[in-house]
């Protein structure tokens, strides 16, 4: 195995980057989308529903196939897929909605891969502090998430939405081809890991991140259009709240990355989505207040942020041997998250609102869930 040095790692966090567009594109440009392939904007979460079935799916799979094969395949393929699909997304006629279907759930395919990769192999880089590597990859992850909508902002500026597709698609392949040079890293050594796992255990985690992948999407997804249909925003302001979000976000990761180790992993977890039900709440008292709901979006996006890596963190640290088939199994579930909640969502808002009580249900859910880890940690 290759040892990673500090132009590796500027290369997997580039590729992180990309996952972070590719995870809001489509939540950038839904109500386009909706109108381009002629479908009623309530029913818009479909799209994300077809990304994370894909997402779900290659998590799984590629989780087990991180614990007996080489790394840099999977890293490979995971790029290459987003970048493809992002060009056919972009080529495919109005009257093939399907077909569109197809191309996001194989770009969620993409983006699955790359994202159990980057948190599986993230503790590798740094074993004796895997929560602030993790934290650290998972900033890179905001900072493409804040570019997607801004991007996608000027391609619908340009008159063309799709132009984010082409954008965004170029990079996925290039990177694809920077991770030849990336560390082949060798599955772990392989043990009878499976007898040590209570599985019973993970339930709290798998739930958490069930339900916390779905709110991150969900409000993400839903904030712009609460903000156009209720506080009568433009849509660039919507795009805005969108960035401001995964801004708290990705500044919440970067603050982690320094204080993980130095408070419990399980506070941070419950101050973190203390601040999510706020800033959801939020929106439901000042739903027509733009600029507090521009606030609210970076406060609930600042929330949002150690809940994925020190979740992960946590898993590492009580599961090491077999980390890919658990951590694989547990994205799997929080992505499938993301399949239903942000559907479930534009249900409950008919077209009218971002739905944003679904939100503020999920962070109560969330709590319960943290205090459990908690409690098994001091038991």
């Amino acid at each position: 195995m290759t040892s990673p040095n500090p132009v590796n790692r500027i290369i997997f966090r580039i590729a992180f980057t990309l996952t972070g567009i590719g995870a809001t594109v489509i939540p950038s440009t839904l109500e386009s989308l909706t109108t381009y392939f002629q479908i009623p904007l309530e029913n818009g979460g479909f799209f994300t529903a077809a990304f994370f079935i894909g997402a779900s799916l290659a998590v799984f799979i590629g989780g087990r196939l991180l614990d007996a094969n080489m790394s840099r395949p999977l890293s490979m393929s995971g790029a290459g897929l987003l970048g493809i699909s992002l060009v056919i997304l972009a080529i495919i006629p109005s009257n093939l909605a399907v077909l569109g279907f197809v191309s996001v759930a194989f770009l969620g395919i993409g983006h699955g891969l790359l994202v159990v990769c980057g948190n599986t192999l993230a503790p590798r880089y740094n074993p004796e502090h895997p929560a602030r590597e993790l934290s650290a990859i998972n900033f890179f992850f905001g900072i493409g998430a804040i570019m997607g909508p801004q991007v996608a902002s000027l391609g619908l500026n340009n008159g063309d939405f799709r132009l984010i597709y082409w954008w965004a698609g170029a990079i996925g392949i290039i990177v694809a081809g920077v991770f030849i040079f990336m560390p082949n890293f060798a599955p772990a050594k392989k043990s009878d890991s499976s007898a040590k796992i209570m599985w019973a255990s993970l339930f709290p985690f798998g739930i958490l991140l069930f339900v916390y992948v779905g709110v991150e999407i969900g409000f993400s997804s839903w904030i712009s259009p609460q903000m156009t249909l209720v506080a009568l925003s433009t849509a660039t302001v919507g795009s805005l709240a969108i960035s401001l979000f995964w801004a708290g976000l990705t500044a919440g990761r970067f603050i982690a990355s320094f204080i993980a180790g130095r408070i419990s992993n399980e506070l941070l977890l419950l101050m973190g989505i203390s601040m999510v039900a706020i800033g959801a709440g939020g929106v439901l008292v000042f739903p027509s207040n733009e600029t507090i709901l521009l606030a609210l979006s970076f406060v609930a996006g600042f929330g949002c942020a150690p809940v994925f890596p020190l979740t992960l963190a946590i898993l590492n640290r009580r599961y090491a041997e077999g980390f890919g088939r658990v951590s694989g199994l547990i994205i799997a579930i929080g992505n499938s998250g993301a399949i239903f909640l942000p559907t479930i969502q534009g249900q409950v808002g008919a077209g009218q609102n971002g739905g944003m009580i679904v939100p503020l249900l999920g962070a109560g859910v969330m709590f319960i869930c943290a205090s459990l880890i908690m409690r098994t940690k001091s038991a």
